[in-house]
């Protein structure tokens, strides 16, 4: 009797591992899914990553080009002649007022 008991124990035991090594592979599969949607949602990520450091990267470039001319207006050459022409300014004030103060002395002196 024991004999039968172990071959049904057996079969049992053969169902229970074959039940368990089916639900492994089922949870396998899911894991297996679970990763290729992180790597897709990853890729995504990343993809959108690239995407704004090359918008930014574009906004600095173009930054960068407001700043030097920016630069150049305030500094340079032509910045240079609008100085000339507002020393020449001053000298032509002082020309005239020496002008005109020499004329006053020549009035008071009579």
């Amino acid at each position: 009797m024991k004999h039968a008991s172990e071959a049904g124990f057996g079969i049992s035991l053969e169902k229970k591992l074959h039940t368990e090594n089916v639900m492994l592979r089922m949870r396998n599969e899911a894991l297996h899914g679970q990763v290729d949607a992180l790597q897709t949602a990853l890729e995504q990520a990343e993809a959108v990553r690239q995407q704004q450091v090359a918008e930014l990267q574009s906004k600095l470039a173009f930054f960068e080009e407001q700043m030097r001319l920016a630069r150049e207006r305030m500094f340079g050459k032509s910045s240079e002649q609008h100085v000339l022409e507002q020393i020449n300014l001053f000298n032509e004030a002082e020309s005239e007022a020496s002008h005109l103060f020499a004329g006053a002395n020549c009035r008071t002196s009579r």
